[in-house]
């Protein structure tokens, strides 16, 4: 390269210079915005296992090493923080425990230090008026007082009967008097799957819930809490949390408001921890629900969550009760027979079906060996359809088999380290009753379940401790660091032994490893979160002493300086944290909005909006409206309210239409052709108002009536636009129906099924006397309809199958009451009042599969006919077929489009959510 002329040197060596300069400045920039960590003793769980330093930019770490940093490799940084040799773990990720349910009991009243029946009561019987909302609220009453009371309901109602009192055990058992029994809407005739509904020898409900009784409780007062308790509570629950080092948990949650809740406080910037949520069991309501809380309803519209902090992870499965020895009822014994964690609650067939119809991982509670026996061979026969991490929660009784099938099929494994207080217990009584089948070397083997699984030490907070230890103050269930002592050590903090053989317990390493990486594993974050590496989250917790250096009991006393998530300081334990709580009212409801705009066949282009409104619990108010236009200025309102089991059990809704737009008409009967088309221009209302009861949990009977009012303007021949007089068509009319139906379904979740079985039969009666229409008689009509759908084979994909018929058995129906077949519901690929009659058949088969998120499709065929005469008088079989898409705009809601064709023209169809 040849460069002449001093200009074009100077110009050269400036280029250079400029270059440099920008070069440094971004460098200058960069280092800026990063923050060095340093003189620290830094666990990093990760292959170079002890640091000195790490670098930290925008919440990532982008650098570390083990060497000592000279003075001016520090002054490199404009923000560095001395560690002065402390010690630095990864932060602590909790990835089982019950978050909000253990908050609520640092804010209730505690029962912790009751030791007898007198005690308690003396307590009760100072507390008069609702200190939780509007009841009397209690944790961790001793679980062998409850064995000494006679009628826990008879006992609370002589203490207090003008309250509802609810005195929680643990998760498994309350107790309640008659005014709890009835807020929380308990009688004798509620049944509760897998759930215990004491009574006395009179068949009189005797106030103990047990089981899923107790987590039905729970989830019905948690469903009836305000924001200002729930805040409150979370925060209370986050500065207990963060002082001891926890940063990341996987929490079960028992109503899908604790989620809004827990979005509100991330949005005012009061929620500092990472949630990973779990729906509450197996509601197929709450997993719905939750994730449409996740995204704005449109653009500026709603609050977003921040998916990095806040967001569903599984749905939770009760396979087995616990190891604990106890059984539902009063005075009940077990069986010398009893298998290790009780009771088997799902079958293994049942199981398969769970992995189809959910798309997140599933968390499954194991005690013992046949429900884990159960869960892994149901895996195992879905392992090609089945690609998500499952979750095995607290396994205390496993095989070194199943163990290693396990890491085979990567599942996911939680074990709960304060089990270890029971040890001794646990092994006498299954010792001793079920010598023939219970193995002791397979009973809380934490060696071999971290060493085998990489399985997560979780604290199931607050429900951790089966049984009291009130002489320890220091055995805190949410606190890791005594669980870690204990179960490196094997004593309890005055150095009693607890009774477990040294080759099961952990080493302090496997222990940090299995609260951190462990739990970045169950999660499915081992990528990001869990070590102090390049690429994870600046999440790390500084201790105040040296815990890989203690003896193991000696860990009882490590306390947390300093904890840290995305590199924010979010405690410190010289520093006061705030503790507050908001009064601001926060909706126990979610709702989704939606442009329209589309195209009919019949009508042309459309354009609008729909409201849906949904309660955050299964009773409650739902709701939509819907306003469509047409170019032509027609439009169309439609509304619907229901209001669900809110009064004495029963659903009460009210549906309904206004429209004006024109109907194509071709004439009555199966016979008629596209060439007699005419146009109809009327208004017509229709309201209906109706009242279900649910006589079981898949069969409800209802009740309904209907007004109906069309109002015609004109006819038209689309052709050459002259107005035709005449017809029936031309009448004017007005009527009320009355429809009494009974229907079966058992359909997974009823606004977007994806399996199951629906059938409905009803009568329909229309007095001529509530009836302006002369040539009408007492009009009576039968109606038919079923559908059936099945997940297939491969993941996602859904068979649906629909045969609905309608037959007029007396009277002679007037325009609005005939059948139709045709348009966006029925014999899709004709247009709408197609085919009309008073008898009609309709079928359907469809396939719908997954495209790509938010995003699914639908191929369909539909055949049917009417007839206008007879029941007899059937013509040929109609055939239309078509495809559509499905655009979800929230799990309650989703936007239909389908083309359909027939012999006759093809048509493009827009509506919402599935045709059946």
């Amino acid at each position: 390269m040849k460069i002449r002329g001093g200009k074009s040197i100077f110009t050269f060596f400036l280029l250079i210079f400029f270059i440099f300069s920008v070069s440094i400045g971004v460098s200058y920039a960069k280092k800026n915005n990063e923050t060095l960590y340093y003189n620290g003793k830094i666990f990093s769980g990760d292959k170079n296992n002890i640091l000195s330093w790490f670098v930290v930019r925008d919440g990532i770490i982008i650098d570390k090493g083990s060497n000592k940093l000279e003075t001016q490799e520090v002054k490199k940084y404009k923000n560095s923080i001395n560690f002065n040799n402390w010690t630095v773990i990864p932060g602590i990720i909790d990835s089982h425990l019950h978050f909000i349910d253990g908050a609520l009991g640092l804010i209730s009243l505690s029962l912790k230090n009751n030791r007898s029946i007198s005690d308690t009561k003396k307590t009760l019987s100072k507390i008069k008026s609702p200190n939780f909302g509007d009841i009397i609220f209690a944790t961790q009453l001793k679980a062998d007082l409850i064995k000494k009371i006679k009628n826990p309901r008879i006992w609370l109602d002589n203490i207090n009967n003008n309250v509802p009192v609810f005195l929680f055990s643990d998760g498994h058992r309350v107790i309640t008097n008659s005014k709890g029994l009835s807020y929380i809407k308990i009688s004798k005739k509620t049944k509760i799957k897998d759930g215990g509904i004491g009574k006395d020898n009179s068949g009189e409900l005797n106030g103990l819930l047990t089981e899923g009784g107790a987590f039905e409780a729970n989830k019905r007062i948690s469903e009836r809490l305000n924001f200002k308790i729930l805040s409150h509570a979370i925060i209370r629950g986050q500065k207990l949390a963060l002082s001891y080092g926890i940063t990341t948990i996987g929490d079960n949650m028992f109503t899908p408001f604790y989620y809004k809740a827990y979005r509100r406080l991330q949005n005012l910037n009061i929620l500092k921890m990472r949630i990973y949520a779990r729906s509450f069991g197996p509601s197929r309501y709450s997993y719905e629900v939750v994730p449409s809380l996740d995204t704005k309803k449109v653009w500026f519209i709603g609050e977003d969550s921040d998916r990095d902090f806040l967001n569903l992870h599984s749905a939770k499965f009760f396979m087995t009760d616990s190891l604990t020895p106890h059984k539902n009822g009063q005075n009940a014994k077990f069986s010398a027979t009893i298998e290790p964690g009780g009771d088997v609650h799902y079958s293994e067939n049942r199981i398969k079906r769970a992995f189809l119809e959910y798309d997140i991982p599933l968390a499954f509670h194991i005690q013992g060996k046949e429900g884990l026996k159960r869960v892994l061979n149901a895996v195992l026969k879905t392992k090609s359809r089945n690609k998500r991490r499952h979750i095995l929660d607290h396994i205390g009784y496993a095989t070194q088999e199943q163990l290693k099938k396990i890491r085979e099929l990567s599942l996911a494994v939680t074990i709960l380290p304060y089990a270890i207080f029971e040890y001794k217990d646990l092994e006498n009584y299954y010792s001793k009753n079920n010598k023939k089948t219970f193995n002791i070397d397979h009973l809380l083997d934490f060696k071999s379940k971290v060493s085998i699984t990489n399985a997560a030490l979780t604290s199931d907070w607050p429900y951790s401790l089966e049984k009291d230890f009130i002489d320890f103050s220091e055995v805190d269930g949410l606190n890791p660091f005594p669980a870690i002592a204990a179960i490196t050590s094997g004593l309890t903090p005055d150095k009693t032994t607890l009774g477990i053989s040294k080759n099961k317990l952990l080493s302090v390493e496997e222990a940090i490893n299995s609260y951190t990486k462990n739990g970045a594993f169950v999660l499915g974050k081992e990528n990001v979160l869990g070590k102090i590496a390049k690429g994870y989250k600046a999440d790390f917790v500084v201790l105040n002493s040296e815990i890989f250096s203690l003896k193991p009991a000696d860990i009882y006393k490590t306390k947390v300086l300093q904890t840290f998530i995305n590199g924010e300081k979010v405690f410190d334990r010289d520093k006061e944290f705030e503790d507050i709580s908001y009064s601001t009212k926060l909706s126990k409801s979610d709702y989704a909005v939606s442009p329209i705009f589309g195209y009919d066949p019949s009508l042309g282009f459309l354009m609008g909006g729909a409201y849906f409104h949904w309660p955050l619990k299964e009773d409650g108010i739902s709701g939509n409206a819907l306003l469509i236009f047409t170019t032509k200025g027609q439009y169309k309102i439609n509304f619907e309210l229901d209001a669900n089991k809110i009064f004495k059990g029963l659903n009460i809704g009210i549906k309904g239409f206004y429209k004006t737009f024109f109907d194509n008409y071709y004439g009555e009967g199966s016979n008629s052709t596209e060439e007699n088309k005419l146009e109809l221009y009327h208004n017509i209302f229709s309201s209906k108002v109706f009242i279900l009861s649910s006589l079981t949990n898949n069969i409800d009977l209802s009740l309904s009536t209907e007004f109906q009012k069309r109002e015609v303007k004109k006819v038209e021949n689309p052709d050459g636009g002259i107005i035709i007089l005449g017809g029936p068509f031309l009448n004017d009319e007005k009527s009320v129906s009355f429809d009494l139906s009974a229907q079966f379904d058992n359909r997974d979740f009823r606004p977007s099924p994806g399996s199951g079985t629906n059938i409905g039969l009803s009568l329909r009666y229309s007095p001529k006397g509530l009836s302006d229409i002369s040539s009408n008689d007492n009009l009576l009509q039968f109606n038919l309809k079923s559908s059936f759908l099945k997940r297939l084979y491969f993941p996602k994909l859904i068979l649906g199958l629909r045969f609905n018929i309608g037959t007029t058995i007396s009277g002679e129906p007037s325009y609005l009451q005939k059948y139709t077949l045709g348009g966006e519901y029925l014999l899709r690929g004709y247009y709408s009042n197609r085919f009309r009659g008073k008898h009609f058949y309709i079928g359907t088969v469809e396939l719908r599969y997954p495209i790509y998120r938010f995003i699914s499709g639908v191929v369909f065929s539909d055949f049917g006919d009417v007839s206008d005469i007879e029941i007899s008088d059937f013509g040929k079989i109609k055939f239309s077929y078509g495809a559509g898409l499905r655009v979800k705009i929230s799990r309650m809601t989703k936007l239909r489009f389908d083309i359909g064709f027939s012999k006759e023209n093809w048509g493009i169809f827009f509506t919402f959510n599935e045709a059946f």
